[in-house]
């Protein structure tokens, strides 16, 4: 079945291929629904659409599903962004979440159900252009973080604490292994293109963790990725004696609508 059904005259046929699509993983099949998403009138065929990207689980539809029904303010939508939730389990739109329940009286067993399944550890997406991700699965040179690598690599991770301070990039594998950067700076880079548990910014002092984030432009994790974090580094040797991240992403929540701006469907989005 080719994508080009979805822009067929015949919604049994878009309809269809929507079915086909809700069983694929490619990475690209994200943007085609989100574009499809974009241009159909169609409301069934667009709540069919949200919950397709519910069905494929990709981590970068929930801020731009968040939009499209805060700007096509229908009950139907609101249905479908629900259920989005709740089948992704996404913790991010935990505050999303607490507002709608105070704001709203429509679905509210669903928007329940949502919030309780909202604390899940997900595999987050990378969100950026798909030169970068391509050229990232190019990439080597990432760091498993071990004492005996910490130590191997002292030299490299010390060139970033000069004049110009850089913490180390990591990112936690499907696995659950905590990886650095080293010389590489990108999140989508560390990670080979691949999806992540988790991502953020961490530095040491010799074998202990010195400073923590979880702030990434890429991955966009939330904070619920700490206690992946701990494990990997007291189950490896590595000193660990943060109870939380030095900073959190984004300041204003995941809700905040200047955050939300940036993604599609938002007033500050730019492809």
């Amino acid at each position: 079945m080719d994508y080009e059904q979805l822009y067929s005259s015949i919604p049994k046929e878009q309809a269809r291929a929507l079915l086909f699509l809700s069983s694929r993983r490619d990475r690209n099949v994200y943007d085609v629904l989100m574009d499809f998403l974009d241009s159909t009138n169609n409301e069934v065929l667009a709540a069919y659409t949200i919950a397709t990207l519910g069905s494929i689980g990709d981590s970068r539809a929930l801020f731009p599903l968040i939009n499209y029904a805060t700007a096509n303010d229908l009950p139907v939508f609101w249905q479908r962004v629900l259920q989005y939730i709740s089948w992704t389990g996404d913790p991010r739109a935990q505050d999303f979440l607490d507002d709608y329940l105070q704001s709203k009286i429509s679905f509210h067993d669903i928007a329940v159900d949502a919030r309780e399944q909202a604390v899940k550890q997900i595999r987050y997406s990378y969100h950026g252009s798909e030169e970068d991700f391509s050229h990232a699965t190019q990439q080597t040179g990432q760091i498993l973080v071990t004492p005996e690598n910490l130590n191997a690599n002292a030299e490299i991770l010390d060139e970033f604490k000069g004049g110009f301070y850089r913490p180390q990039t990591f990112i936690i594998n499907p696995h659950g292994e905590l990886y650095i950067g080293g010389y590489l700076h990108e999140h989508v880079d560390v990670a080979g293109g691949g999806p992540v548990l988790g991502a953020g910014e961490i530095d040491f002092d010799g074998t202990s963790v010195s400073y923590l984030t979880h702030r990434s432009s890429g991955f966009f994790p939330h904070k619920n990725i700490f206690p992946l974090i701990a494990n990997h580094c007291k189950a490896h040797g590595i000193g660990f004696t943060h109870k939380s991240f030095d900073v959190e992403f984004p300041r204003n929540g995941f809700n905040d609508p200047d955050f939300l701006s940036l993604f599609r469907f938002g007033s500050h989005y730019k492809p």
